[in-house]
């Protein structure tokens, strides 16, 4: 979760093609341009998946959902975030985009607090589904590693193209300290990160930048590689070339998945679910009940062919269990109290 208190919001408007549902990103109905308001998903032709893409957006900028009739969504976010007295401020703008059945989201946060920190956030959404894309859906896992190794040699020729430039400007002290930590950085880092996607008309880009602490940042490089559209598709799997162009078949959901978003019930109570998976199995994520609104933490990992979570409030009590398996976009188990004493049957779906 990201500790944001927004100041300051700017959203550009896109639509998925014809060819798609019509998905798009609006701003939040009776905002002004100062608002503390988060962006809305809306769709005529599937309002399922723009709900679903409003709870993964709450729940991962919110740490909750919007309840129905809530004046100020950002709140509670705003009286967490300051509770310390600190004084940190931050600010969040937005723009969006489309292509194929992709709708792409950028989102630029800056904030105040012991130092000043800035960060950008690239999503890549299914406008079919109305699920978030990871760079896992898109590609093959044998794709994927060919790409991250392509990507390492070409991030790592600029950067040693950055610094034969600062070499030869004659560089100060202060140069020289940069140099040597970016040919210490060339050594030692990996450049083979692709998990950020970054999308435009005719490529996709892959930002990355060099691993350095804060003190450091002043010795960074941007290190982002964009590779023509044409050029992915050995990488691709075939979901991905269903969602990057429009006039193959709309795709099916991948059973394999990075990050979903599921809705359905923990006993009587409707529930709405992010959940991210490592490759490894390692599970983690969030919960809210629709009524309650605050964001349940989830952490666990794959067991016996199913899935072992534990819950924890805001602060770190574990509050309960879900335990459940994986039937295509759908999960069935139980919830059960910390104690064991009670238990509840939890269903949901990524449809």
């Amino acid at each position: 979760m990201r500790p944001f208190t927004t100041t300051c919001l700017m959203l550009a408007a896109a639509v998925c093609p014809a060819q798609a549902p019509d998905l798009r990103a609006v701003p939040l109905a009776g905002s002004k341009k100062d608002d503390l308001a988060l962006p809305l998903i809306v769709s005529s032709a599937t309002p399922s998946a723009a709900a679903r893409l409003n709870a993964f957006l709450q729940l991962t900028y919110l740490d909750g959902l919007a309840k129905p009739g809530m004046k100020d969504p950002f709140s509670r976010v705003r009286y967490d975030f300051n509770r310390d007295g600190s004084g940190s401020t931050s600010s969040l703008s937005w723009s969006a985009s489309s292509q194929g059945r992709l709708l792409a989201i950028q989102i630029a946060g800056e904030s105040m607090g012991a130092y000043p920190t800035e960060t950008v956030d690239d999503l890549l959404v299914d406008c079919v589904h109305g699920q978030p894309v990871a760079a896992r859906d898109l590609f093959t896992p044998e794709g994927l590693k060919a790409l991250g190794a392509r990507l390492a040699t070409l991030r790592k020729a600029k950067l040693r193209q950055t610094i034969q430039s600062e070499q030869r400007g004659k560089p100060d002290g202060d140069v020289q300290d940069c140099i040597t930590v970016q040919q210490d950085a060339l050594k030692e880092q990996a450049f083979d990160r692709v998990q950020d996607l970054r999308l435009d008309a005719k490529a996709m880009a892959f930002p990355a930048s060099l691993d350095l602490p804060h003190a450091l940042l002043v010795c960074d490089v941007d290190l982002t590689i964009a590779l023509p559209r044409a050029e992915l598709a050995p990488y691709l799997s075939v979901y991905g070339k269903g969602l990057l162009d429009s006039a193959l078949p709309a795709p099916a959901l991948p059973s394999a998945w990075a990050s979903r978003v599921f809705t359905g019930r923990i006993g009587a109570a409707p529930v709405v679910l992010h959940l991210t998976r490592d490759a490894d199995g390692t599970l983690g994520g969030a919960y809210a009940y629709a009524k309650q609104g605050a964001a349940i933490e989830l952490s666990g990992t794959m067991k016996d062919g199913g899935f072992e979570a534990q819950e924890s409030a805001a602060n770190g009590d574990i509050t309960g269990r879900l335990a459940f398996r994986e039937n295509g976009v759908q999960l069935q188990g139980a919830w059960t109290s910390p104690d064991g004493k009670r238990s509840l049957p939890f269903t949901a779906s990524a449809e």
